[in-house]
Order: structure tokens, then C-alpha cells, then sequence
């Protein structure tokens, strides 16, 4: 991303900030988002938050949590 040259962004990872996210009302926020599957499902998993924030902490952890949700989708957990 053209604003963060230092972090290491997933394949999957994408990140938008302010006006990108194409609402006015979010301008002065940020979205993290990353893709997960598993089988014959695939969403996505996104972290809305304010425009300073950690990016790289912030991204792992989507990335961690889509990663983790794609290993466990259709896991049935008692």
C-alpha cells in the first residue's frame, strides 16, 4: 500500500483509508479487510477504525482471525 511501504500486506489483505472507502461519513476512517474460504465458503472479515491507528498490529490480526475462521468455518464447537 502506497502509504505503508514498510508493512507486509497479505495476498489477500487490503487496506482503505478515508475517502477510498467511498462513504462521506467514513472519511475519517480506515478499513482493514482480508478474504477467507474454506470449501465451498469465502467471505471476508473487516476491521473499520479510526485513520491513525497500528496497521501492521492491526493487520495481522485480521489476517490471523480470517485465517482462523477459514481453518474453523463448519467446525460445530460445543
Amino acid at each position: 500500500y502506497r502509504l505503508l511501504p514498510a508493512m507486509r500486506l497479505g495476498i489477500n489483505t487490503k487496506i482503505m483509508i478515508g475517502d477510498e472507502i467511498g462513504r462521506q461519513m467514513l472519511e475519517h476512517f480506515s478499513l482493514v479487510s482480508h478474504r477467507y474460504q474454506h470449501s465451498l465458503i469465502e467471505g471476508t472479515i473487516h476491521l473499520l477504525g479510526p485513520t491513525r491507528m497500528a496497521y501492521e498490529r492491526i493487520c495481522g490480526l485480521v489476517e490471523f482471525t480470517a485465517q482462523e475462521v477459514g481453518k474453523n468455518i463448519g467446525v460445530t464447537v460445543y
